[in-house]
């Protein structure tokens, strides 16, 4: 009797590690699905970026479409069970009805209305030989400019200083605040100095900013910087970086709307250059020295390709990041020089730096634009270490 009471015993035991087999590997496979699901709803919400949606570059159809066939590339390198994971089209939602806050969500799944279930290994002996399983994630991209959410903090900056000001759009007839009245011309601001809302949104084709190549001199001292002029700032945060570093690494110190940046007044152009030629790859100064390049004619958005120089791909490869590409604060143009030697950052741009130049000059052509303005810095910010942070959400 008592032996039968093992064997039975025994039999429900080995049932039981069975099926907690077949459950690991379910569990598993569920952490499989929802990684996959992360991985491409954060790769179809760069899109909103990387495309200049979100600062009014391309329209709704453009970037749905974008962003779909994005989420499913990096969907489709993942894999659940041993298998890939299959994101299909329909998988991916894109929500636009934010326009400065787009979201895209995707569904990853095996399942038997697929065709791919996974298979069980001993549930079969309960008649259970499949299962599903399936994960879903949201991601989103934020671009403060004219909405009412809270400001953004941006990591990496690079230590220029940038008024308010497109340099290449001249003639503002007035009316719009933000931008310093210089040399006998008035520029158009990049934000309106109040609401943060972009001044001309989209693409240069359509009459914006995005594609738009600005250069910026040094200015000649604190207060003294006019519409296409920077000034050299300090973004260590404290950290003890030098200016030097700061342009050739990324310091990880977040800025936000509102906060104060300090000038440095008195930095050689040699280091400026040399930083910038470090930074993108460069041998020397001018186009075609090894850095990764940035073709305009199309777009947005607009094809990037690593340079000779460049030290992870081979050169002539298109690639989707760049070091070329870096976060510069926008400032307070319109209220004066700060106090103590510093000024308020007012928003951000996005630049592909093109090249290092003679005497220190800053050249870039605009990716995005990102603004909070004076009326739109409280609340917590939402940090990235782009103007236009992107996070998973759900």
């Amino acid at each position: 009797m008592v032996l039968w009471m093992v064997a039975a015993a025994m039999v429900m035991i080995l049932g039981m590690a069975a099926l907690a087999i077949d459950l690991a590997a379910l569990y598993a496979a569920r952490d499989e699905a929802q990684r996959a699901a992360d991985a491409a709803a954060l790769a179809g919400a760069e899109e909103f970026v990387t495309s200049g949606y979100t600062s009014g570059a391309v329209n709704s159809a453009t970037v749905t479409a974008l962003v779909t066939q994005q989420a499913i590339a990096v969907g489709d390198e993942d894999t659940i069970g041993g298998q890939a994971a299959q994101v299909l089209s329909s998988d991916v939602s894109v929500n636009l009805s934010v326009p400065n806050n787009p979201q895209v969500t995707v569904t990853v799944e095996r399942s038997t209305a697929r065709g791919n279930a996974l298979s069980t290994l001993f549930a079969k002996i309960f008649g259970i030989s499949t299962a599903d399983v399936s994960a879903t994630a949201t991601a989103e991209a934020y671009n403060p400019s004219g909405g009412n959410g809270p400001p953004v903090a941006t990591e990496c900056m690079k230590p220029w200083l940038i008024p308010d000001c497109d340099p290449d759009n001249k003639g503002n007839p007035g009316g719009v605040s933000g931008c310093t009245v210089k040399r006998g011309q008035k520029y158009w601001p990049f934000i309106d100095g109040d609401t943060g809302t972009i001044i001309n949104p989209g693409s240069v084709s359509q009459g914006g900013v995005i594609g738009e190549t600005v250069t910026y001199t040094v200015a000649p001292a604190h207060g003294q910087a006019t519409g296409d002029q920077y000034y050299p700032a300090d973004v260590s945060g404290g950290q003890g970086n030098s200016y030097l570093q700061n342009i050739e690494s990324c310091t990880p110190v977040p800025f936000s709307c509102g906060d104060t940046v300090p000038v440095i007044d008195g930095i050689p152009a040699n280091q400026t250059i040399n930083g910038i030629e470090t930074l993108i790859y460069a041998g020397d100064v001018g186009m075609n020295q090894g850095q990764d390049s940035i073709d305009t004619s199309v777009g947005p958005p607009f094809t990037l390709l690593a340079g000779d120089q460049n030290p992870y791909i081979s050169s002539g490869t298109q690639v989707a990041a760049s070091d070329s590409i870096v976060s510069v604060p926008l400032f307070d143009s319109e209220q004066g020089p700060g106090n103590n030697s510093s000024e308020v950052v007012l928003g951000f741009l996005q630049l592909f730096l093109t090249q290092a130049l003679s005497n220190g000059r800053v050249q870039g052509v605009v990716l995005n634009v990102s603004g909070c303005g004076r009326n739109n810095q409280s609340g917590q910010p939402i940090e990235g270490t782009t103007p236009v942070p992107v996070r998973l959400v759900q």
